[in-house]
């Protein structure tokens, strides 16, 4: 870092920024540097003063990057230094821009805009509501601060009047290399506002990246408030090389708390939780959670789009979370907020989802944890394990009950991969992993509109990889295997087990015909596919038949191949036992 008294920035009028160099000689460089930048009349602009530095070994900045690229494509957005209050008397800035005319009800900005400073919106408890309208243009807030005492927001709002944000498209850049940093702020743990919520409305797409010390958070909301996002959320790079929107510094960060792309948690003094509506898809790419709801009947609900977790992360991180609250994905909801059916959005999942036990305690007000996921198009898919850390009977806290819950709807060809993105967490207050644990799986309404779950064998082939567990299971489901080629009748992947169906329900298991002659009329070509099919079935386990249910129908096929348009090359019914409900295809040898 070069000594402040050789080197100043200063702002200047329309926003552009100015080097004075006392040394003549470091001068000199930076002109010669400058000249390889020059590209027609151009000033030196924040992102290009701090990229010179950069070059000369004299300054490093991550924001230098976000300006720079911010600044190549909107050349023509006027720079601000002072952030939002919603006050006139601290906003001389946006009143002499003109943006302001009144006493800080209403904003207008009429041309893109940059606003390069620490909190680039903070309105607190005002007598009046807030409205920023940016229509057609875009918000750029850059705000990044290295102090290990002082925590960032980008845009913080603890307004119970409300605050509404209006533009084409929102960009936010929040870091914090000393401690923690966060996108967007509604509420926190100092709120005593139990009877109105703080609201936050978004008009307009949001793209965020946030990375703190121990906290790297990109939307944060905490106890009693409100947020609608109508338009989409993306913390997404597209950068290769910096792939991951929303980081905790150094791997910081307690356990998988440390980060999440979108957190909603509960006020411990209120014991409220916020609300979060996001009216549009996401596209979140993170080292961090995804998507966690903590505590306080904190829920968080939005249509669809694509998660991916870093697989190789040592958090234990989540696609999907709530701990005593609720988490919905692509799912359409009654006026109770239940899901009803699954939504048609497409979602892609790269990582696991769960039901954790971490928020339950004696004050806890809310007894429900539950993930709510819906996958209803051909093309979405979701690769990752249900991890539900409660007991089936409910986990004990100082006298309550607490239950957890992973509901799935899969139809229509959408696809689940059941295997474990990176390592799962160890549990708080918990059950450890053991299982995919689902309490309702929803399937197609036909055969012909079944969904597909695939079934993989653990870390080599010798291992029995992960089993799954449905405590209600409605409508159809294929459900794939491979085996070995070597010995077709070693199936691959972990049990199937329904505890009981609604009627009319069916489950078909399915593997390929490597190894297998399905057409030769040798008795021990014949035998060896009877076997296998047998061992097929042997997977699946319906509970409720030893008890009388007779719900649930099921086949077994071997196929060409192991994908869902694979050609069918032979099927047979299922049967189950009568002692344990285990499935079998009874033959007789040739």
């Amino acid at each position: 870092m070069v000594p402040a008294a050789e080197i100043c920035l200063a702002a200047g009028k329309q926003g552009i920024y100015f080097i004075f160099l006392i040394n003549r000689k470091m001068e000199e460089q930076v002109m010669k540097e400058y000249s390889k930048w020059k590209s027609g009349k151009r000033f030196l602009t924040a992102a290009v003063t701090l990229s010179l530095l950069g070059s000369l070994g004299l300054y490093h900045d991550v924001r230098a990057d976000f300006l720079e690229d911010m600044e190549k494509k909107y050349p023509d957005a006027i720079q601000l230094t002072n952030g939002i209050t919603g006050e006139k008397d601290k906003d001389d800035i946006y009143v002499n821009r003109k943006i302001l005319k009144d006493n800080g009800e209403n904003y207008l900005f009429t041309t893109d805009a940059i606003i390069n400073t620490a909190n680039g919106i903070k309105i607190g408890d005002l007598s009046h509501p807030v409205n920023i309208d940016a229509s057609g243009q875009t918000l750029i807030f850059n705000a990044e601060r290295n102090n290990k005492k002082l925590e960032l927001h980008a845009i913080e709002i603890e307004s119970l009047q409300g605050t509404t944000i209006t533009a084409k498209k929102i960009f936010i850049n929040a870091g914090n290399t000393k401690s923690r940093a966060e996108g967007i702020r509604v509420g926190g743990q100092n709120g005593t506002n139990k009877d109105t919520p703080y609201k936050l409305t978004i008009n307009g797409d949001t793209d965020i990246r946030a990375h703190g010390a121990n906290y790297g958070l990109g939307m944060y909301l905490c106890g009693n408030a409100e947020t609608t996002v109508n338009g989409n959320v993306t913390m997404n790079t597209h950068d290769e090389k910096n792939p991951w929107a929303v980081y905790v510094e150094n791997d910081g960060g307690f356990s998988y708390y440390g980060g999440s792309a979108i957190y909603a948690g509960n006020n411990y003094t209120l014991q409220m939780g916020p609300k979060l509506t996001v009216n549009g898809l996401v596209d979140l790419k993170v080292n961090a959670n995804g998507v966690f709801a903590n505590g306080g009947h904190s829920d968080i609900y939005f249509k669809g789009g694509n998660i991916e977790i870093n697989k190789d992360n040592t958090k234990g991180y989540y696609a999907l979370l709530a701990e005593c609250a609720t988490t919905t994905m692509n799912m359409e909801r009654d006026e109770n907020k239940v899901p009803v059916r699954a939504g048609n959005s497409k979602v892609t999942i790269k990582g696991n989802v769960g039901a954790s036990a971490g928020a339950i305690n004696v004050n806890e007000p809310e007894p429900y944890t539950r993930v709510n996921l819906g996958l209803a198009t051909p093309d979405s898919s979701w690769t990752g394990v249900a991890y539900n850390a409660f007991k089936d009977e409910g986990n004990d806290a100082g006298g309550k009950k607490f239950f957890g819950e992973i509901n799935l709807w899969l139809q229509n060809g959408a696809s689940w991969t059941n295997e474990a993105w990176g390592e799962p967490p160890d549990a708080y207050y918990g059950e450890d992993f053991s299982e995919s644990h689902l309490k309702r799986l929803v399937g197609g309404e036909s055969a012909d509109k079944a969904g597909h779950i695939f079934q993989k064998h653990g870390e080599d082939e010798d291992s029995e990889g992960i089993n799954i567990r449905v405590d209600d299971y409605k409508g159809f489901t294929n459900v794939y295997y491979g085996h070995k080629d070597e010995k077709p009748t070693d199936i691959l992947g972990g049990t199937f087990t329904v505890t009981k169906a609604q009627p009319g329900s069916g489950i078909t298991l399915i593997t390929d015909s490597k190894g297998l002659n399905v057409d030769s009329s040798k008795a021990a070509d014949k035998n060896l596919v009877s076997e296998t099919l047998n061992a097929l079935a042997n997977k699946l386990f319906y509970t409720a038949y030893k008890n009388g249910e007779t719900n649930l129908a099921s086949k077994v096929e071997i196929a060409e191949g192991l994908t869902s348009s694979s050609l069918s090359k032979r099927m047979e019914d299922v049967t189950f036992k009568e002692s344990n409900g285990q499935g079998q295809y009874l033959y007789t040898p040739a």
